[in-house]
């Protein structure tokens, strides 16, 4: 379906604003979605997520280059809109960075399981992009320490502190 035409290659500079704005449509995308027509997700999805470039959506829903243009515009605006409105996105960030705080004062009580927990938050960090479920397994996972020193004691009170702000939080929204 895709028309082979070879593209110029891109700049590093221009690469890197693309991939920035697939990765901000895609993510908003996931949280709003739901608030788009399926029209507007599949030209969304086929020109970010497939990287098809404008002409070759067009073809595929059968409407002009300037139609789809003018649909991918007016559907990346609408999802900027309603993060703006309702800062989803914004507010799983800011959960995943307090729950990674979190998760770094349990590992440190218990050194034992660091490279363990490591392991865990590399593999499942690659799962999701803002790691906010997984996140919540690991800080179980490494809250399970046997005999905590002082400062472990220390670190462990510090991280559920850091816990109980998120669902503080997430209690007044």
């Amino acid at each position: 379906m895709k028309p082979s035409q070879p593209q110029p290659p891109q700049t590093s500079s221009a690469q890197e604003t693309k991939l920035t704005q697939n990765v901000e449509i895609s993510t908003l995308s996931a949280f709003y979605g739901g608030l788009l027509t399926e029209r507007q997700r599949e030209a969304l999805r086929l020109h970010y997520d497939e990287d098809w470039s404008l002409a070759e959506v067009a073809d595929h829903l059968g409407v002009s280059r300037q139609n789809i243009h003018d649909l991918i515009t007016r559907s990346a605006q609408k999802l900027r809109q309603y993060e703006q409105a309702i800062g989803g996105v914004a507010q799983a960030k800011k959960i995943s960075h307090q729950l990674h705080k979190a998760e770094a004062e349990l590992i440190r009580a218990n050194p034992e399981n660091k490279e363990r927990e490591i392991q865990n938050a590399e593999c499942e960090s690659q799962k999701t992009e803002f790691g906010v479920r997984h996140s919540k397994s690991r800080i179980k996972n490494a809250a399970n320490i046997t005999s905590p020193s002082a400062p472990a004691n220390e670190s462990i009170q510090s991280a559920l502190r850091i816990i109980q702000q998120i669902i503080v939080g997430l209690n007044e929204e």
